[in-house]
């Protein structure tokens, strides 16, 4: 999509409450044009902000890196991430610094062949300095790909890089050893939760139960749960049902009896 053809804003004079915002808006400096362009990122419409981020263009205003990210970010949150791209290359091209949450983002949207890239700076013009929060969405884009190989391979460049990894980004690679049914590979990302001194949340614990049942590990399942409960932590529905089926086939397969 060509960033032309903007709708145009009402004409002076025409009473609405939109173009009341607007010449608020421009009476603190911001013009019209750019206002509506972040009114409609705020709101993830993408295609209408995209529009409006040309009509500025082609009237050179002067767009500023806010406006851009007010883009960017929608088309991100809607999966647009050619979109997305497209517009941050323009913001390079502007000779302006994106925030870290606007690359954030399109790694988010990515397929995780081109999430990988932008972390690695292989994508043209774009180049990034990755943050924890960046290798976090690296790793959920290959979770939700079923690539738990290259999630623990993004986890470790995020450790070779000297940052610290926190819980929600240990969560999502537990998520991804999870979905494959890697129960080590699982229990011991929870362990190194554990040797960081970060306190594992009910995600943690629930993935770990049921990267252990698809592994039938229903003894080490069962021992996950326990230390839930000591954790003081509220079993959710899942964790209850997980608790349920472990029980009975731990009792099925004859391996000891059980205490919960």
């Amino acid at each position: 999509m060509q960033l032309c053809s903007v709708r145009r804003p009402p004409p002076p004079g025409a009473g609405n409450s939109k173009h009341r915002r607007e010449l608020r808006s421009a009476e603190r400096g911001l013009s019209p044009t750019k206002s509506i362009v972040r009114q409609h990122g705020a709101a993830k419409q993408w295609i209408a902000a995209l529009r409006a981020l040309g009509c500025a263009l082609r009237e050179r205003e002067t767009v500023d890196v806010i406006t851009y990210n007010a883009v960017v970010s929608a088309c991100g949150k809607s999966n647009q991430w050619r979109q997305a791209l497209s517009v941050l290359c323009e913001l390079r091209r502007a000779s302006l610094r994106p925030p870290v949450s606007t690359t954030n983002a399109i790694i988010s949207a990515c397929e995780w062949q081109r999430a990988l890239s932008l972390l690695d700076g292989q994508l043209g013009d774009v180049a990034l300095e990755p943050t924890v929060v960046s290798y976090t969405a690296a790793v959920s884009v290959c979770q939700r790909a079923g690539q738990w190989q290259r999630a623990l391979l993004v986890l470790g460049r995020l450790r070779q890089a000297a940052l610290e990894p926190d819980v929600v980004c240990l969560n999502a690679a537990i998520g991804a050893c999870e979905q494959s049914g890697r129960w080590q590979r699982a229990l011991s990302l929870l362990s190194e939760m554990r040797q960081r001194a970060l306190a594992p949340s009910v995600r943690s614990f629930a993935a770990a139960v049921s990267a252990c049942e698809k592994g039938r590990q229903w003894q080490r399942a069962l021992s996950l749960l326990r230390e839930l409960r000591r954790a003081a932590l509220d079993p959710n529905v899942i964790s209850a049902t997980m608790l349920g089926s472990a029980r009975a086939k731990s009792a099925g397969s004859g391996s000891g009896p059980w205490c919960c």
